[in-house]
């Protein structure tokens, strides 16, 4: 899940047939929401790559991050944990291990 999340090899460098990896993964929609709400409003400049981008182009071109997107990485997010809490309920009162 770590090569996948989007942090080791960023989404728009990933060959298209593991994008869909990249989506699936929950780590990568908590990187994204931090990144995007904390650094993709800021026009600061940095340099990458021997050229200089403000913090918000540089985070759109290099990571494929929008700030736009920060409040649908919240909302999935939690989508996640609630799917993961009612499956884990459901399983918990649907398998049952011990037969007497």
């Amino acid at each position: 899940m770590n090569i996948a999340n989007g942090f080791v090899v960023t989404y728009p460098s990933l060959p298209v047939y593991w994008q869909w990896v990249n989506r699936l993964v929950p780590n990568t929609w908590v990187l994204y929401g931090i990144a995007a709400s904390q650094l993709s409003d800021l026009d600061t400049p940095i340099a990458f790559g021997g050229r200089t981008y403000a913090m918000s182009d540089f985070l759109e071109r290099v990571w494929g991050y929008t700030y736009d997107m920060r409040w649908w990485c919240v909302l999935i997010v939690f989508a996640n944990m609630l799917f993961y809490r009612v499956a884990s309920i459901l399983a918990l009162r649907y398998f049952r291990f011990l037969k007497r």
